[in-house]
């Protein structure tokens, strides 16, 4: 009776968190790496020690400078707000960081005017933020921009019921499986 009852059902519906992607233009990227006032530190990342100022990354923010001259009493002095970036590196007194998919020199000589040198443009790999496990992303377009983020929309979805599929076991495709699995044994 269960098999005649799964029988008569033509649609199945499904149930799922669908990842849309947030977009920011290369335009917008490329002009987005600036000094701002201190921030709070909550998704530290890499550190790195130059002197006496440690620069401690805010994973995919941007990186957070701290003067370190008295070890008892570090002072925050500034944010440079580099979008997607995760990983930094210091030489001459130039900071290169990693911006989603370009490289960005920033002179930080002098610390009260921090500024961007120079960008290496998609240098690195495409990548896309992390999300949730379980969860389907939508298309993404990497002609739009770069992810920034995921726009999480739950969506129902009705779909058809193969004719060979029984509710709720795939009698049929299970079967040819172990037909295979039976038959490459020399059986």
């Amino acid at each position: 009776a269960l098999l005649l009852l799964g029988g008569c059902q033509d649609k199945i519906c499904q149930t799922y968190d669908l990842n849309n992607p947030v977009y920011m233009s290369y335009e917008d990227l490329r002009t987005a790496v600036r000094d701002t006032t201190p921030a709070e530190i909550n998704y530290p990342g890499k550190i790195y020690l130059f002197g006496d100022y440690i620069f401690v990354n805010e994973v995919r923010e941007g990186i957070h400078v701290i003067n370190n001259a008295d070890p008892s009493n570090p002072v925050v002095e500034s944010f440079i707000q580099i979008p997607g970036n995760v990983d930094l590196a210091i030489k001459n007194n130039i900071l290169y960081a990693d911006s989603y998919v370009d490289l960005v020199a920033i002179d930080i000589s002098d610390l009260d005017d921090i500024r961007e040198v120079a960008r290496f443009e998609d240098v690195f790999r495409w990548d896309i933020p992390p999300y949730e496990e379980g969860s389907v992303v939508a298309e993404v377009d990497p002609s739009l921009g770069v992810v920034v983020d995921w726009d999480v929309e739950e969506v129902t979805e009705e779909i058809e019921r193969q004719p060979n599929q029984f509710w709720p076991v795939r009698f049929w495709e299970s079967s040819f499986v172990t037909m295979d699995a039976t038959s490459s044994l020399g059986g």
